[in-house]
């Protein structure tokens, strides 16, 4: 039995259903239920939204030794944008400003390694992970895009994956490369068209419980 600590956004949480123009999570289908199912203790503290930033300040302040593995699903890095209150940041350069805000989460991460000697499985999901994370000591599984494998790599996926996420950035910085961030936002309306229709999202966002299940089932046989 190992006890894992969960965070990240709503991927974390399991399957999602509209009820009433609401969506709303449906309880027993996430990656947590299957782990308790398979004989592990969980702590899951992710939340619908949330940016990795935040979760991962969050874990700092929660986190014990106790732990066995921290497992964080990672999501759109242009959360982290908002979350840290639209900071002074080269947006031109699109590609290597997404890398640069996920290695500074890495470096938060690795903190939290170091404090608490508790090792992360870190799974890409509405953005995948960066190379750079190579660089660090806390990460000792990485599944650098879960996304990719769900969708069996059937189309490139976008650095991130919320529209709406995007334009509000967008609309906080002057200096963006107009061509690229129109080419980055119809590839989004075009996997989210996608999503939609494919087997594995039942609500067009998030993966089904199979998903979860199976993902359960693989990292139980890794630890």
């Amino acid at each position: 039995m190992k006890r894992f600590f969960i965070l990240g956004d709503s991927w974390a949480i399991g399957e999602y259903r509209y009820q009433d123009n609401t969506i709303v999570s449906l309880p027993n289908t996430g990656i947590g239920y299957y782990l308790e199912q398979l004989g592990h203790s969980v702590t899951n503290i992710a939340k619908g939204g949330a940016s990795n930033y935040d979760q991962l300040l969050l874990a700092q302040s929660q986190l014990t030794s106790d732990f066995d593995y921290v497992i964080w699903f990672h999501t759109e890095t242009t959360r982290d944008i908002i979350s840290r209150g639209y900071p002074k940041i080269d947006l031109y350069n699109f590609p290597q400003c997404m890398t640069d805000l996920k290695t500074a989460n890495y470096n938060l991460a690795e903190q939290i390694y170091k404090q608490f000697q508790v090792p992360f499985i870190v799974v890409g999901c509405l953005s995948n992970l960066d190379e750079t994370i190579e660089t660090f000591e806390f990460a000792k599984i990485k599944i650098y895009s879960w996304l990719n494998e769900i969708t069996e790599s059937a189309y490139q996926l976008p650095s991130n994956m919320h529209q709406d996420i995007m334009y509000d950035v967008l609309m906080h910085y002057e200096n963006v490369d107009k061509s690229y961030m129109n080419k980055e936002l119809n590839q989004m309306k075009f996997v989210e068209r996608e999503l939609e229709k494919h087997k594995n999202f039942t609500d067009g966002v998030h993966p089904c419980k199979e998903c979860s299940k199976q993902l359960a089932i693989r990292l139980n046989e890794l630890v």
